[in-house]
């Protein structure tokens, strides 16, 4: 080497800190843009439409997840599902009025439908133009839970010939 150059000793400890202040930064920075990406992730959602009585399989997943059976007069079924270990559902279907007993002997309420009055929830997942219960006068509902699952029921009676019927279960 020639004698007038200077070398600079580097110290590895320096660098070193510097390498790990690094990747700490790049990390957290990283988990900060994940975290933004995924702010309205849902792991699984559903949202259905049938004018009239779907296939089984159809049908097996709305009752399955909102523990109920549908009667064999539901049609115009909405049904919003969401979830991953905890299932969320909202269904709302028409009905004839005179098979009420038989669906709700297929529901989680063990008391009777009483006067309710639901209050205005505002949904940013889809369901706002079809999840209405608080427009119905004469609403008559109950809630029930068994296990790891919570129901509400309600039904619009405003007609005789036929009821509107909201569900909404969570499954934890």
């Amino acid at each position: 080497m020639p004698g007038n150059v200077k070398q600079k000793k580097v110290h590895y400890k320096e660098w070193l800190g510097r390498f790990v202040l690094a990747v700490i930064v790049s990390f957290l920075a990283l988990m900060a843009w994940i975290g933004w990406y995924l702010r309205d992730y849902e792991p699984f959602t559903a949202r259905s439409y049938y004018p009239t009585r779907p296939d089984s399989y159809e049908v097996s997943f709305i009752e399955g997840n909102a523990d109920i059976t549908l009667p064999s007069s539901a049609h115009d079924i909405y049904a919003y599902t969401t979830g991953f270990q905890e299932m969320s559902i909202k269904v709302r279907f028409s009905m004839s009025a005179d098979e009420l007993n038989t669906f709700m002997a297929s529901t989680l309420c063990q008391e009777p439908l009483m006067e309710m009055q639901p209050h205005l929830e505002l949904y940013d997942d889809g369901t706002a133009e079809w999840w209405i219960p608080h427009q119905y006068d004469g609403l008559k509902g109950c809630t029930g839970s068994q296990a790891h699952t919570h129901q509400t029921v309600m039904a619009a009676m405003t007609d005789t010939a036929g009821y509107v019927v909201f569900v909404r279960a969570l499954t934890y």
